[in-house]
C-alpha cells in the first residue's frame, strides 16, 4: 500500500504543479492584456484625431481655394470698373467737346477685349 500512496502522492503533486503553471499562465495573459489596453485605446484616439485633423486640413484647403477664386473675381471686377469709368470719362469729354474720338475708340476696344476676349469673365461652365 505504501507504493500506491507514493504514486498517488506523485500524481497529485504533478497535477498540482500543472494547475499552478496553468494559473500562472492565465495571470500573465490577463496582465499582458491589461497592460496593452491603454496603448490600444491611445492608438484608437490618435487614429480618430488624425482623421479629424485630415478633414480640417481638407476644409481649410477648400476655403483657401474659394478665397483665392473670390480675390481673383474681385480683382477682375475692379479692373472692369476702372475701364468702365475710363470709358464714361471719355464719353463725357466727347459730349462736352465733341472731340476725343481716339480716346473713345481706345476705351471701346479695351472694354470689348475685357468683356468678350478675356477668359476672366467666363464662369466655370464656360459661359459669360
Amino acid at each position: 500500500m505504501s507504493e500506491f500512496k507514493y504514486w498517488f502522492e506523485m500524481v497529485r503533486e504533478v497535477l498540482t504543479f500543472v494547475t499552478l503553471l496553468w494559473a500562472v499562465y492565465g495571470v500573465q495573459k490577463n496582465a499582458k492584456a491589461e497592460m496593452q489596453t491603454p496603448q490600444r485605446l491611445l492608438d484608437e484616439r490618435f487614429k480618430n484625431i488624425e482623421g479629424r485633423v485630415t478633414k480640417v486640413e481638407k476644409d481649410i484647403e477648400d476655403v483657401n481655394e474659394k478665397l483665392n477664386r473670390d480675390y481673383s473675381r474681385l480683382n477682375m471686377l475692379e479692373d472692369f470698373m476702372y475701364k468702365s469709368l475710363k470709358a464714361q470719362y471719355a464719353l463725357v469729354n466727347n459730349a462736352i467737346d465733341g472731340n476725343n474720338k481716339q480716346e473713345l475708340e481706345e476705351s471701346k476696344n479695351e472694354l470689348k477685349h475685357l468683356i468678350f476676349d478675356n477668359d476672366k469673365f467666363k464662369n466655370e461652365r464656360g459661359e459669360y
